[in-house]
């Protein structure tokens, strides 16, 4: 199974960090993106994952982007309806 394959956990470790990158853009409340955001970047910092604590990093880049828009975009780039 999987934990043969990812004795690590990296694979875990990069879902979770999609999962919260996922809430962000699932919410309709600004406060609550805002808190989601920071905490996926203080999540995606603790990891142990190269490319997760990138993500982070990015996330925290765009973190004003992100956390003031009145409308939460989908990833696709696009206002929601």
């Amino acid at each position: 199974g999987l934990r043969i394959g990812d004795p690590d956990d990296e694979v875990l470790s990069a879902w979770l960090a999609k999962e919260s990158v996922r809430d962000i853009y699932l919410t309709d409340d600004v406060d609550e993106a805002a808190l989601l955001v920071d905490k996926a970047i203080a999540g995606c910092a603790d990891d142990d994952v190269p490319e997760i604590q990138s993500l982070g990093r990015t996330l925290a880049a765009w973190r004003t982007e992100t956390s003031s828009t009145t409308a939460p975009v989908r990833p696709t780039g696009r206002p929601r309806d």
